[in-house]
């Protein structure tokens, strides 16, 4: 049997992930007999809040599924950013990072995943 993949989605509640490309692509992945969830994940929206949008139906099926933890990292420093997802990745033992925030802070995510073994889209 496959470990499942436990993936920290970053940048999951807007219109891109949760609607449009990451949220449906892991629908997708799990019906296909891919073993994946989605632990956490991390956006200054919440996505319970977001998933209420008449368009979002792909992320509120995934919280459905999944129930995801919901990290915001709207005001950490990023070191208390790096603590906040050290306590997540303990907790959870994330296989897959999906990047899917502002660009601006991709390098710090990725490099905070990478450091820590964990893969990166």
């Amino acid at each position: 049997m496959a470990r499942t993949t436990t993936v920290l989605l970053v940048g999951g509640s807007g219109h891109w992930a949760g609607r449009e490309n990451h949220a449906p692509a892991l629908l997708e992945m799990r019906q296909s007999g891919w073993p994946v969830r989605t632990a956490v994940i991390c956006d200054p929206r919440n996505p319970e809040k977001r998933a209420q949008g008449e368009d979002m139906a792909p992320l509120r099926e995934l919280l459905w599924r999944d129930s995801p933890k919901w990290l915001n990292p709207d005001g950490l420093s990023r070191t208390e950013l790096e603590a906040v997802l050290d306590r997540a990745h303990s907790t959870h033992r994330f296989s897959l990072a999906i990047i899917a925030c502002n660009p601006v802070h991709h390098r710090d995510y990725i490099l905070w995943a990478v450091s820590r073994g964990i893969s990166v889209l």
